[in-house]
């Protein structure tokens, strides 16, 4: 068997996953994509000599692929400007694919007893500081009080007024009855790298 017949056999029997050119991921044999020339792999290309001969597992030639495509062509009797083959017949949807996870993955080892109880440990803490706090209440022995709701000084941040800050807080430490109560998003503190 010459080796264009070899690799005439191997292209039908060997699948792929490939993209349509209308962006549909299908799967269909490598004789089907070759012959069609409207699959392409992850270049944007039509498989080529090297990516086909990874996939069948032998080194081919670009003239020995030029040979099966038109042997192909020429047993199907379909002519090399054609439209893409019958891709519902031929091909199946193929799922979105895995993302590739470098460092940390998932770790399947725990105890999921163990974690369900933890879970359920920090449920029932927390429900009981939110009970705790749906019954605070703040009691001052004098009056009149003031309240100074403070936020989103953003310290650190080029936009941030700091001298604006710092005078907002020399006055409430010098006002009597005066009150901060910090509401968030007080320091950006983040480190780009």
């Amino acid at each position: 068997m010459r080796k264009w017949q070899r690799l005439i056999a191997d292209l039908h029997a060997t699948e792929g996953a490939f993209e349509a050119l209308d962006g549909s991921r299908v799967r269909c044999s490598y004789a089907e994509a070759i012959l069609s020339g409207h699959c392409v792999i992850a270049t944007g290309k039509p498989p080529g000599a090297t990516y086909i001969g990874e996939a069948v597992g032998y080194d081919i030639s670009r003239e020995t692929l030029k040979r099966a495509r038109r042997e192909i062509q020429k047993s199907t009797s379909q002519p090399s400007t054609t439209a893409a083959p019958d891709l519902a017949r031929a091909s199946q949807p193929l799922p979105p694919p895995a993302p590739a996870i470098v460092g940390t993955g998932a770790d399947t080892s725990g105890d999921i007893a163990a974690i369900r109880a933890e879970s359920h440990r920090r449920y029932q803490q927390k429900a009981r500081r939110a009970e705790t706090k749906s019954r605070q209440t703040v009691t001052f022995p004098h009056g009149p009080v003031f309240l100074a709701f403070v936020g989103d000084q953003h310290f650190g941040n080029a936009g941030a007024d700091t001298e604006r800050a710092y005078r907002e807080r020399d006055l409430i430490l010098k006002t009597p009855g005066a009150y901060a109560w910090m509401m968030g998003d007080i320091v950006d503190n983040f480190i780009v790298g």
